[in-house]
């Protein structure tokens, strides 16, 4: 898991990069365009719609998910929202 203050860090950014040379590089030529979430441990989901991969990525992983868009590197990573009760 990553904290607010991570995302400013050049080792975060450096670790955001690898992780996407490493999961989403091999995806390149058959997802181009895709959104792929890759949770700490490695797993990984496709989906075409980022909303919904944020959704389903936040259920199934919990928090320290990265999201890309397969091609592009520029979408982020997120924690998921603490419930109010």
């Amino acid at each position: 898991m990553f904290t607010p203050d991570d995302l400013k860090t050049a080792a975060f950014a450096k670790r955001f990069d690898e992780t996407y040379e490493r999961y989403g590089k091999p995806l390149e030529s058959e997802h181009m365009g895709e959104y792929l979430a890759v949770s700490p441990s490695g797993e990984c989901l496709l989906e075409s719609d980022r909303s919904e991969l944020a959704r389903v990525a936040a259920e199934r992983f919990g928090p320290g998910v990265f999201l890309y868009k397969i091609g592009t590197r520029s979408v982020g990573a997120f924690r998921s929202p603490r419930r109010v009760e």
